[in-house]
């Protein structure tokens, strides 16, 4: 359609192509006459989306999302959709690559964000993006384990939902959580070296963390290589010393009598 702006010039919009491709431009009237012309049009293909990670984060905002594709250029960017709606900021890193840094929102939703083409007009690609509500931590249990890893460690807090957990040991270590409740979450300690390190819980697969005020210890695989008496009455109340070694006394250390946890004394 052209519609007339002046005597000597008049807009035209460009009708969709399938294709990339460069095609001349000239005007005139219904019935096949046109004026002939030389200068031409070039279509070319808006940004294409292959991934989007990560897919959530918190409702705090500043999570960096990484979108994959082709065909970014400078002026390619995210834009948030709906009533939160507005620009987001954005970065082509490469014309595969674009860099955008999610704003903050006053409650958990599930938004719609678009990729938009660099020339404007509608946009070209959506993608779904979750936000989540920011968990709270208040300690974990037992806050001692094997240097060899595989103790089940239980992190409680509040606002716990069904999502992505991680707990990370130390600062760099990643261990899956597994949800059980609104207020807890179970993580197995991985491999760790010898010492006290943080332990900090993600609810958004590793985007951020919340540190639990209590460090994890991580300790020498005990070994017990005799007791004394080794036999008791089934009331129960014998003073067993157990010899081995290295035994750490804390507030959660504790003997086992076959599935029995039992007072250790050091």
């Amino acid at each position: 359609d052209a519609k007339a702006a002046s005597v000597e010039s008049t807009l035209c919009i460009a009708p969709a192509s399938s294709k990339e491709e460069s095609v001349l431009v000239r005007v005139g009237y219904r019935g096949g006459w046109y004026v002939s012309s030389s200068v031409e049009f070039v279509y070319v293909g808006g940004p294409a989306v292959t991934s989007v990670m990560p897919s959530r984060g918190p409702i705090s905002g500043g999570s960096t999302v990484t979108v994959e594709g082709g065909m970014f250029r400078s002026s390619s960017r995210c834009r948030l959709l709906g009533d939160d709606g507005g620009s987001i900021a954005s970065e082509v890193v490469s014309p595969g690559v674009l860099l955008c840094t999610m704003a903050s929102v006053e409650a958990a939703s599930i938004v719609d964000v678009a990729v938009e083409d660099p020339f404007g007009g509608h946009p070209e690609h959506i993608f779904r993006y979750m936000y989540v509500a920011e968990i709270g931590v208040r300690g974990v249990l037992p806050r001692i384990g094997s240097s060899s890893g595989g103790t089940e460690v239980t992190v409680f807090g509040e606002r716990f939902g069904r999502g992505s957990y991680v707990c990370r040991f130390g600062g760099k270590n990643l261990a899956p959580g597994e949800f059980v409740s609104t207020s807890s979450v179970v993580c197995i300690s991985p491999s760790h070296p010898s010492g006290e390190y943080s332990l900090e819980l993600s609810g958004d697969g590793g985007v951020s963390f919340v540190d639990s005020g209590e460090g994890f210890e991580f300790v020498e695989q005990a070994l017990v290589k005799s007791v004394l008496p080794s036999k008791g009455t089934t009331v129960g109340g014998t003073m067993v010393t157990v010899t081995g070694g290295p035994f750490v006394s804390t507030e959660d250390s504790m003997c086992m009598f076959g599935a029995v946890a039992a007072e250790m004394i050091v």
